[in-house]
């Protein structure tokens, strides 16, 4: 599983991206989510994981808090996604579905702040348009 981050993501914010993954690399990060969700740790480090192929020397810290904050930057590429408990496992739903194929589709994992938190087989977000379209204007724009 790639992990890469896009200056020009959707709305041209920024995106941090999962991509080119096996279900099993997925049940992996599901179970890091999972954890987050049960308090079980207080954060991981995702380029640590043997699974993770960082590019351009990507990284991302997964971690709970009291907030759902989603994705901010901390470095120059380096990123940290806090969610609350709550957060954490609405991450696990989302993360479900690619657990078992190899699916085509793409999934948001977080709500919509200055930098987007994408999943998705090929890296690519179809039809971004549509899925931001009823953000509001200042997010949109």
């Amino acid at each position: 599983m790639k992990l890469e981050y896009l200056p020009e993501g959707p709305n041209g914010l920024g995106l941090v991206r999962l991509y080119e993954y096996v279900p099993g690399e997925v049940r992996e990060l599901e179970g890091i989510a999972r954890k987050l969700a049960a308090r079980a740790c207080e954060q991981i480090s995702l380029q640590g994981e043997k699974w993770i192929v960082p590019v351009d020397d990507c990284r991302l810290t997964l971690q709970w808090g009291d907030g759902d904050f989603g994705v901010r930057r901390v470095g120059p590429l380096s990123f940290e996604c806090e969610l609350t408990v709550d957060g954490w496992c609405s991450v696990v739903s989302l993360l479900e579905q690619f657990c078992n194929s190899k699916t085509k589709r793409f999934q948001w994992l977080t709500q919509p702040s200055r930098i987007s938190f994408l999943i998705s087989l090929d890296g690519q977000w179809g039809a971004h348009q549509l899925v931001h379209a009823s953000l509001p204007a200042e997010v949109a724009s």
